[in-house]
């Protein structure tokens, strides 16, 4: 699939510096995605990203074998959503990131409207240090306790965000 051939390509790059010491947004091994995602109930390792020219399956995700990847931020819908079905297994979007050798993932558990997951990743990025992702859960946690503040009735805007790693 070209369009796995180009991602994988692109990820491998921005992953490939040990070294790099801008770790901002789309440089270094930080990989913010806002593709859309969904889900399989049926075959999870079929749910994947939807690229330009088709959809990336989880399953293509997890076979990368990225050395120095840290951070990836799933902004898209439901990207650690499980089917209750397969209740006992973790293949979801998010695990494939983990599988291909990001230390720390951010992913949703269910649908998050537009204006609130960018203000979210904003807000996350501003409180992650420039220079490590191991501070992402923290910066998370800081997110989410100023979604809850400005909207305490509405769980579903600031619950969905989950970080997974060390």
């Amino acid at each position: 699939m070209d369009a796995f051939r180009t991602w994988s390509e692109s990820v491998r790059s921005l992953t490939a510096c040990p070294d790099s010491r801008h770790r901002g947004p789309g440089t270094g091994p930080l990989l913010p995605l806002t593709a859309s995602a969904s889900t399989d109930p049926v075959t999870p390792s079929r749910s994947g990203l939807h690229l330009l020219d088709g959809i990336l399956p989880t399953s293509a995700i997890g076979q990368l074998s990225l050395a120095h990847a840290e951070l990836a931020y799933l902004s898209a819908c439901s990207t650690a959503h499980r089917e209750w079905r397969q209740a006992d297994e973790a293949l979801h979007l998010a695990s494939a990131f983990h599988l291909a050798g990001f230390r720390h993932v951010i992913a949703s558990l269910w649908s998050l409207d537009d204006r609130t997951a960018a203000t979210a990743a904003h807000a996350f990025y501003q409180r992650l240090p420039a220079t490590t992702a191991d501070h992402a859960a923290t910066a998370l946690h800081h997110v989410t306790r100023s979604l809850r503040a400005e909207h305490p009735d509405r769980p579903d805007l600031w619950a969905p965000l989950i970080h997974s790693g060390p």
